[in-house]
């Protein structure tokens, strides 16, 4: 027996389908291998940022310590302390200064 011309076409059908079904999984199967390399650069993004965050978070902690332990000092100085900007105008001071002016200095003046 001969193959028709029916089953000729219905060969050439099954063919163009089972392509277009592997060319289907080919194209699945790279989104999903970009997907996972997209989601792995996320991740290492992201866990660098942890680390910054943490590393600043510790930078802030030790400049708040660093900052009150320089408060302590300068309130605790046996002579007057005055700080100044750059422009020369008082912008804190302690209790010595106080002292010393019979005064609080008016600051930002």
């Amino acid at each position: 027996m001969s193959a028709g011309p029916s089953s000729s076409v219905e060969a050439r059908a099954d063919l163009e389908h089972l392509q277009q079904t592997v060319a289907m999984n080919e194209a699945l199967m790279l989104a999903a291998v970009r997907q996972h390399e997209l989601t792995e650069a996320a991740e290492n993004l992201n866990a660098q940022l942890r680390a910054e965050i943490a590393q600043r978070e510790e930078a802030e902690k030790a400049l708040g310590a660093s900052e009150e332990h320089l408060r302590a000092l300068f309130d605790a100085a046996p002579m007057a302390v005055f700080a100044c900007d750059s422009e020369g105008i008082i912008q804190h001071f302690n209790v010595r200064a106080v002292e010393l002016w019979g005064r609080e200095p008016v600051r930002g003046v």
